[in-house]
């Protein structure tokens, strides 16, 4: 073999951005309809409405953990797997951070409630800001490993 890339060769990895852009894209779609609602509740605030069941902590956790479990389903075991190998990206590194945050809201539910919304709109908004990131890139072709 001469190193040349045959047309063939080109077409399986078009397909196989198209199909890893479509996944991604799902993972955001996901994601963002799960972070809507919590920051329903900020907005309505600004209004002047009161959307009682939203700011209720144990709804917020439900909705933040939906979002996390599915919308880091990759990029949390990507992130651990990049740091383990010496690899430390900034994405990497975001994504723990974002973790983290989402953690510190768990913990709070059940010890400072009050703080806990705060953490799951952060943590949910910046994941879904993550996963819109990483479809931009995708789009562009300029998806490394």
């Amino acid at each position: 073999m001469n190193g040349s890339v045959s047309p063939h060769d080109q077409g399986s990895s078009e397909q196989e951005r198209e199909l890893l852009l479509g996944r991604a894209a799902v993972f955001l779609a996901v994601s963002a309809l799960l972070t809507v609602p919590l920051l329903a509740d900020t907005v309505a605030q600004w209004f002047g409405w009161r959307a009682f069941f939203l700011a209720d902590a144990k709804i917020q956790l439900v909705l933040a953990t939906l979002a996390h479990v599915w919308g880091g389903a990759g990029l949390y075991p990507w992130a651990f797997r990049a740091l383990r190998t010496g690899a430390g990206r900034v994405g990497a590194l975001v994504a723990l951070a974002v973790g983290a945050i989402f953690l510190y809201g768990v913990w709070a539910v059940f010890t400072r409630p009050e703080y806990a919304g705060v953490a799951f709109k952060v943590s949910t908004g910046a994941l879904t800001l993550f996963l819109l990131a990483r479809v931009l890139r995708i789009a562009q072709g300029r998806q490394r490993g």
